[in-house]
């Protein structure tokens, strides 16, 4: 024996990582980051830049590529590769076209939701963009993740209403 103690298990860690956080600061709550800008364009025309997958890309500096093989439709499955970070999976969860949809990720012990939504305003629009993580390890996510999205909206949303309003 050479003195050192024995390194704890992963599950026992992860375990009291969550009895931690659940029960003394109560992190189990969501998590939600919020972005909106208003865009000259009405939603219809909006909605068919998100429906335009490949596009993606063009309009949103922070996705490298993307696929969903069935395209924007309730329970369209591919996966998402940002320029910095891992491909990540992606479903589609929500539709309600010209006026929102939102993309799911699982992630360990955490599922991070990406929501779109638009408000017509006469010929104008205003584009919502929203991140939840939800789950026991949503704080370590929130800060590994959720900041570099949460920068990303504005820059997205601009390139967005650039991309349809030309």
């Amino acid at each position: 024996m050479t003195g050192r103690r024995p390194k704890p298990e992963i599950s026992f860690l992860v375990s009291n990582i969550l009895i931690y956080c659940k029960y003394i600061y109560n992190i189990e709550a969501l998590m939600t980051f919020i972005s909106s800008l208003r865009i000259s364009a009405n939603a219809a025309t909006v909605f068919a830049a998100y429906e335009n997958i490949e596009a993606w890309s063009e309009w949103d500096s922070d996705v490298a590529n993307v696929e969903l093989k069935d395209g924007l439709v309730l329970g369209s499955k591919g996966w998402l590769k940002p320029r910095s970070g891992p491909k990540a999976s992606i479903e589609i969860i929500e539709v309600t076209p010209s006026k929102s949809f939102s993309v799911q990720s699982k992630l360990p012990l955490c599922m991070m939701c990406v929501g779109h939504k638009l408000e017509p305003q006469e010929e104008q629009t205003i584009a919502t963009h929203w991140v939840e993580f939800n789950g026991p390890l949503s704080f370590i996510f929130r800060f590994i993740i959720g900041r570099q999205v949460v920068n990303g909206f504005p820059q997205a949303l601009a390139g967005l209403a650039e991309y349809v309003e030309k």
